[in-house]
């Protein structure tokens, strides 16, 4: 009798959460394609695409195995590939804009680290 209750209460929860949305690229999609102007299929390629970015630079930054060093070197080597999969979607003024972006974070994340 116990399984079959357990079985009542986990189904339906677990088809709640196949029903969710995703997360991991989520916010950054969303942001990417308001400053970006991107149309809808952009943003369903987009999508995927930076869901399993988020993954791998999650499980990357969990693995303590490696040294930083070693890390950072493929956490480079996922945004190149990651790059070349943007490239392929985006309007050369969308990468742009998107690089332009990007050193702008970079500049604001030094200026918070300076204080």
């Amino acid at each position: 009798m116990r399984i079959w209750r357990f079985i009542s209460v986990i189904l339906p929860l677990a088809a709640v959460l196949a029903a969710a949305p995703q997360k991991g690229g989520g916010q950054q999609a969303q942001r990417m394609a308001q400053e970006l102007g991107l149309n809808d299929d952009q943003k369903a390629k987009i999508q995927p695409i930076l869901a399993e970015e988020a993954g791998k630079l999650k499980s990357l930054r969990a693995d303590t195995t490696q040294s930083k060093r070693d890390r950072r070197q493929k956490m480079m080597a996922l945004r190149e590939d990651y790059d070349k999969q943007l490239k392929t979607i985006l309007t050369e003024d969308q990468f742009r804009k998107l690089q332009e972006m990007r050193a702008e974070r970079k500049q604001q994340a030094r200026k918070r680290g300076k204080n």
